[in-house]
């Protein structure tokens, strides 16, 4: 167990659901964690600091295959790769779709493809989705769901997807590229937890709701739409903690979820399900 190394992608920003992954992680082995610049890097180090946590920490861009064999080389030179929780990625602030499809989607792939050349019988992967493709309307799943699941094969990806991107005009992409690229997590987690099966390698995903991230709780008193997700289609009329999210995580990663794989969990106290419950989604 002391040589189990977890690494934790976008494990370094403070504040972050990553911290709370790399918090949690921290009481199962060694780690290495990354953020997307050194001053986020730093920032989290000076955390880690305050909380008495050891870490491995350096930047890295999914988008750049010298970083991610960087941080493979890393992990590896830390002990026995025990797991992977793949939390960066954009959100829908981010004015460009196709950089979405690439960094939350198709970076993803390329990094579990890579980890899993070197990843050992007994480890495993979560990666991140979110709760919105559970609003995503049924037709645009059905029409989507065996493109995402080519994505890691299919050259023209991008160009097949734009069409379900655009489907609300330009100024819609980046909020219909978010959930899309999500979705696709979660169908990779499946394929690959089938793929990398047959080397013992587990892959799930988790799909976390609304949580009480240092952004967010600068915005719920400003954003309606987050203060309406929260306050009244959240049963429990709450954020979830990082510490929460990073729990889960955790279990996942361990041995007591040994016989778990493929599959995608709501971290979101409800917020779809209540949502289905009032018809105001399809999916369930």
């Amino acid at each position: 167990m002391k040589d189990d190394v977890f690494v934790v992608v976008g494990g370094s920003k403070a504040g972050g659901i990553g911290m709370g992954v790399t918090e949690v992680l921290s009481g199962y082995g060694k780690l290495v964690i990354t953020g997307v610049t050194q001053a986020e890097v730093d920032e989290g180090n000076e955390y880690l600091k305050t909380k008495s946590i050891e870490a491995v920490s350096l930047v890295c861009d999914v988008l750049v295959r010298e970083d991610v064999d960087k941080l493979i080389e890393t992990a590896q030179g830390a002990g026995k790769i025990k797991g992977v929780a793949v939390i960066t990625g954009l959100t829908p602030a981010c004015p460009d779709w196709k950089l979405i499809m690439s960094v939350n989607l198709l970076s993803i792939i390329e990094l579990v493809k890579a980890f899993g050349e070197v990843m050992e019988s007994g480890s495993s992967f979560v990666l991140f989705g979110s709760n919105s493709p559970y609003q995503l309307k049924r037709d645009m799943l059905d029409q989507t769901n065996d493109l995402l699941y080519g994505a890691d094969s299919d050259p023209d990806f991008i160009e097949k997807i734009s069409p379900f991107v655009l489907s609300s005009g330009a100024e819609m992409a980046s909020n219909f590229a978010y959930p899309i690229s999500k979705r696709g997590v979660q169908l990779m987690a499946r394929k690959y937890a089938v793929i990398l099966g047959e080397k013992g390698i587990r892959v799930n995903s988790v799909s976390p709701g609304t949580a009480d991230t240092l952004r967010n709780q600068e915005l719920l008193p400003i954003v309606k739409s987050l203060y309406r997700m929260v306050n009244e289609l959240t049963p429990s009329k709450r954020m979830g903690s990082v510490i929460e999210m990073g729990n889960v995580v955790a279990f996942l990663l361990s041995d007591q979820a040994s016989f778990v794989s493929g599959i995608d969990i709501l971290i979101d106290g409800a917020l779809a399900a209540n949502m289905r419950l009032q018809k105001l989604v399809e999916q369930f």
